[in-house]
């Protein structure tokens, strides 16, 4: 699960950019962003949009956004994982006051996986980023980074593969509380253009993980091949 935002205008700087995913029971996740933005110039349609990243499942027909501050503008998928929203304050903005945005979205796909991910990119001067994700399962173990720009990281494979290399080598780790359940992911003054990834691993997800990658290796491939019966020989 990946979860970002992008804007082109660049009269905003965020003071404070905070991103809330909570998994219920049922695996149905509620997905919230607020942010306090000041405005150095008052914004035009078109201006401001956010990128909801979501799922295969979540189709044009099922997919909801909330936002209690903003008029939507339009909407617009991005290949099978993102819908861009365009967006306006519903009241005039003050120039250099605090403006509080906020809106949430719900994926279709359940999230009760031996594994999580999400994404932050920084598209906006950002003083304080900061998530949290919460799941009715026990976290095992956590690592961030910043994403590679010469690594491949465009299938989940390939991101569990560099994060499971991240934990070996020691990475940095978010903070695990409220008796695993909750991972606390913070940034301060991220860079605009980097790209960030959150990996969480719930209970028995190295293990499951790390034998999935080691199966479906080169290396595993070949010893399981070489380990087979010729035809017509029992076992």
């Amino acid at each position: 699960m990946r979860i970002g935002i992008t804007r082109r205008f660049s009269d905003v700087i965020c003071a404070e950019h905070v991103k809330s995913i909570a998994i219920g029971g049922d695996g149905r996740a509620k997905i919230t962003v607020q942010e306090k933005l000041v405005f150095l110039n008052a914004p035009k349609p078109g201006d401001l949009r956010d990128t909801c990243l979501a799922d295969p499942d979540t189709t044009f027909e099922n997919f909801i956004l909330h936002s209690p501050d903003s008029v939507e503008g339009g909407r617009r998928r991005i290949g099978t994982k993102a819908f861009v929203i365009d967006w306006m304050p519903k009241s005039p903005v003050t120039r250099y006051a605090l403006y509080e945005h906020e809106y949430s979205w719900f994926p279709a796909a359940s999230q009760l996986q031996p594994a999580l991910y999400t994404e932050y990119v920084c598209n906006a001067r950002t003083g304080h980023f900061l998530c949290e994700i919460i799941t009715p399962q026990a976290f095992e173990a956590a690592v961030v980074f910043e994403r590679p720009r010469w690594a491949r990281l465009n299938t989940e494979w390939q991101i569990m593969c560099y994060a499971l290399k991240q934990i070996e080598a020691n990475g940095a780790r978010p903070s695990i509380c409220d008796n695993g359940q909750r991972i606390e992911w913070r940034i301060a003054e991220p860079k605009i253009g980097a790209r960030y990834m959150c990996v969480g691993f719930h209970q028995n997800g190295l293990l499951l993980w790390n034998d999935n990658l080691e199966k479906n290796s080169f290396a595993g491939r070949m010893r399981r091949l070489l380990g087979r019966p010729a035809p017509g020989r029992a076992a």
